[in-house]
């Protein structure tokens, strides 16, 4: 009897830590996503700017 408690308490310990492992990847999958909209974000003003500044040096030529 004392071996069958022990086994079972073994699974739902075991059940209990694959939930909490679960969990825990569909937050990290969250914050991935999260990093990687915001590196996308950046990426995307890192090229507006440059287009500016191209635009800018481009206007400056044309006027010297």
């Amino acid at each position: 009897m004392l071996l069958l408690l022990l086994y079972l308490m073994r699974d739902t310990c075991i059940t209990y830590l694959m939930v909490i492992r679960i969990l825990f990847d569909a937050q990290s999958f969250e914050e991935k996503i999260r990093n990687q909209n915001d590196y996308m974000e950046s990426i995307k003003k890192m090229e507006e700017s440059w287009s500016k500044n191209q635009k800018n040096l481009a206007a400056r030529k044309t006027c010297t």
